[in-house]
C-alpha cells in the first residue's frame, strides 16, 4: 500500500484520513457520498471526494464546489464509456483510475485512508484494484436491490447501511461485518426558527403547493399521479428540473437549488410529496433522503406506501391508490400549524444530523 504521512493534523484528529467516491454524483447533488464526506471531516479525517470519473474527450469540468473545511474535490479521467465496450479495456481504465486516486491522495499526504464507496455497478473492479493495494474497504449500501449487492459487500472490511431490512438481510450473510447508519441532514436545516425567505419563483404557484424535492422520473407512480392532479386542479404540483412531467396547468417546474437555498424552498411548500411507484422493487424498498428536508421543516409529508415509511405513520400520510391517496392529501392540507406531529417531525430530522452520523461513523469504523 503506498505510504500517506500525516500533515497538520491536530491532537484530537482522526489518525486515519479518507478517499470517498461518489460514482453517481458530483457534490451539488448532496446525496449520501456527500454526507459521509463531511461526517468524516467533523471526525478530524481529511478526505479526498472523488467525483463521477469523466472522459477525456469531453470539456473539462470547471464548476467551483464550496467544500467545507478538510475535503478536496479531484475529478478522474479516463477515456470514454464508449470504450468500454472493446473487450479488456474497462479493466485497463480502472486501474488508471486507481492509480490517478492514489496519485492524488499521495499529493495530499493522506494517512493510511480508509476507502469509502456506494454501489460501484461495473466498476466494482476499481473497489478490487484498491483492495489489492492494501486499502480498507467501506461499502455503504444505500439501495435495495442492487445488482451485485453480495459482491459489494464481500470484498468489504465493512459494510454500512442505511436501512434497517437491508442490514438484516446483509447481517444474515456477513454478520458482524455489516453495521447500521442513519441517513443524515446538514445540523443547519433543522430549525424551529423562522426568518426563511421567499422564493421568488415559488411565490408566483398558487397554494396548496405539493412539492417533490427532485426531478420527476421513472420512480414516479406517473399514472396514479396524473389522476390525482387531473381530478384536482385545485392541487399544485412542483418539482425540479426544466420538463413538466404532464402538461396540466398545476404541474409546475422550478429551477435546481443548492442546500443553502433548499430550506426556503421547502418552507413555501404546504405539503411535502413522493409519489413513488410502489410496483418497482426499487423504488418500493427506497429510503429517499428528502424526507429529512421535509420533516426538517415540520411539514406535512404524504408519500405512497414504501417499506421503510411503514413505521413512521405518525409523522406521514400514506395512501397506496387513487382515493386513499386524495384522502392522505386532503387530511395533510388540513393538518393544524399547532399539530404536534410537526414537532415529532422536528425531533426526528435533528435526530438524523451529520453530527450523529459522524459520530456512528467514529463508532464503526477504525479511524482512530
Amino acid at each position: 500500500m503506498t505510504n500517506f504521512t500525516a500533515s497538520g493534523s491536530s491532537s484530537n484528529a482522526a489518525k486515519r484520513d479518507a478517499i470517498v467516491i461518489s460514482p453517481h454524483w458530483d457534490w451539488d447533488a448532496f446525496n449520501i457520498p456527500e454526507r459521509n464526506a463531511i461526517a468524516l471531516s467533523l471526525l478530524g479525517c481529511r478526505v479526498l471526494y472523488c467525483a463521477p470519473v469523466r472522459s477525456h474527450l469531453r470539456r473539462h469540468d470547471d464548476r467551483a464546489f464550496e467544500l467545507p473545511p478538510g475535503i478536496t474535490r479531484f475529478v478522474p479521467r479516463f477515456l470514454s464509456d464508449r470504450a468500454n465496450s472493446v473487450p479488456g479495456v474497462r479493466a485497463l481504465q480502472l486501474k488508471w483510475t486507481a492509480r490517478q486516486i492514489l496519485k492524488r491522495a499521495a499529493q495530499l499526504e493522506l494517512r493510511a485512508p480508509i476507502f469509502m464507496f456506494n454501489h460501484l455497478g461495473p466498476a466494482l473492479p476499481l473497489a478490487v484494484e484498491m483492495k489489492r493495494r492494501g486499502f480498507y474497504l467501506v461499502h455503504v449500501c444505500q439501495d435495495y436491490p442492487e445488482p451485485q449487492l453480495y459482491e459489494h459487500a464481500g470484498i468489504s472490511d465493512r459494510t454500512l447501511t442505511i436501512q434497517e431490512n437491508v442490514f438484516q438481510i446483509l447481517r444474515g450473510r456477513f454478520g458482524s461485518n455489516v453495521s447500521f447508519i442513519a441517513d443524515a441532514i446538514p445540523d443547519r436545516a433543522v430549525s424551529e426558527n423562522g426568518g426563511w425567505k421567499p422564493v421568488p419563483f415559488l411565490e408566483k404557484i398558487p397554494r396548496p403547493r405539493l412539492g417533490y424535492l427532485g426531478a420527476p422520473q421513472k420512480r414516479l407512480n406517473r399514472d396514479l399521479l396524473f389522476q390525482v392532479l387531473k381530478a384536482h386542479p385545485e392541487w399544485h404540483f412542483v418539482a425540479f428540473g426544466e420538463s413538466k412531467i404532464f402538461d396540466l396547468p398545476n404541474v409546475h417546474t422550478i429551477p435546481w437549488l443548492g442546500q443553502d437555498q433548499l430550506r426556503n424552498c421547502v418552507e413555501a411548500l404546504d405539503i411535502g410529496f413522493m409519489p413513488y411507484d410502489c410496483s418497482l422493487p426499487l423504488s418500493f424498498h427506497c429510503l429517499p433522503l428528502k424526507r429529512l428536508d421535509y420533516f426538517a421543516a415540520g411539514i406535512p409529508v404524504v408519500a405512497t406506501p414504501v417499506l421503510t415509511l411503514w413505521n413512521q405513520t405518525d409523522m406521514v400520510y400514506l395512501g397506496g391508490t387513487f382515493e386513499e391517496l386524495e384522502t392522505a392529501i386532503s387530511r395533510a392540507l388540513a393538518e393544524p400549524r399547532d399539530d404536534p406531529r410537526r414537532g415529532a417531525r422536528i425531533r426526528y430530522a435533528s435526530d438524523h444530523s451529520i453530527e450523529n452520523l459522524a459520530r456512528r461513523l467514529g463508532e464503526e469504523l477504525p479511524l482512530s
